[in-house]
């Protein structure tokens, strides 16, 4: 009977991880905003709910590029005229680290919204 008790045990802890693991892999990015930032001012601010299909769009900066494709999927650098071509293989914007290309000085990140809620409040 114990070896039962442990086995269903075991199964349901493995259930709800791979519930809470899928949960977060297919989020919805509703409400979030990005900003797109060369050589530190703010060239674009994207609503992901707002997004109703997939575009492109192209930062320069001293000769060099960065073209940006925006989807409901998300937000990322599909060329780049920098040479090691590490914001490509960045991907999609996630919610890790932001899409960097210190060559042409192009920074995408997750923008903190004034309406968002907060995570904790002090009472100082």
């Amino acid at each position: 009977m114990k070896t039962r008790c442990w086995i269903i045990m075991f199964s349901v802890i493995i259930a709800a991880a791979l519930v809470a693991s899928w949960l977060v892999m297919h989020r919805s990015h509703d409400g979030r905003v990005a900003g797109v930032y060369s050589n530190g001012a703010l060239v674009e601010t994207i609503d992901l709910s707002q997004v109703t299909g997939t575009y492109e769009f192209t930062v320069t900066y001293g000769g060099g590029y960065n073209t940006i494709e925006v989807s409901k999927q998300g937000i990322r650098v599909t060329d780049s005229s920098c040479p090691d071509k590490i914001c490509i293989r960045h991907g999609m914007l996630g919610d890790g680290l932001p899409i960097v290309c210190l060559p042409n000085r192009l920074v995408i990140r997750w923008e903190k919204r004034d309406d968002a809620e907060y995570d904790a409040m002090t009472g100082i």
